[in-house]
């Protein structure tokens, strides 16, 4: 991870569980929708979760707020609430 004289990421090269997952696909799926997350929104899971630090911190080291950290992981939770959902109801119309 490269970060700027500000503060903010510049890059992800590095970053663990953050190659490799920029093509996105139209079918929503779990997968999918990890892979048509943003670079923003995919540094934001990978420093929160898999790196265990606190959303202060995560939003420390991007250059943004806890609240901001927050709100988009909150709304990374409920794109794959959905398609969690739309992925049983799938299974279960088979």
């Amino acid at each position: 991870m490269m970060l700027t004289t500000q503060g903010r990421v510049s890059s992800c090269e590095g970053v663990a569980g953050v190659d490799g997952l920029d093509s996105a696909t139209k079918v929503n799926t779990p997968d999918n929708v990890l892979t048509g997350l943003s670079r923003l929104e995919k540094l934001i899971l990978t420093l929160t979760y898999y790196e265990g630090l606190t959303l202060r911190e995560t939003g420390t080291i991007l250059g943004l707020s806890e609240q901001e950290v927050r709100k988009t992981l909150a709304s990374i939770e409920r794109r794959f609430a959905r398609a969690l959902d739309e992925d049983h109801a799938a299974l279960e119309m088979a």
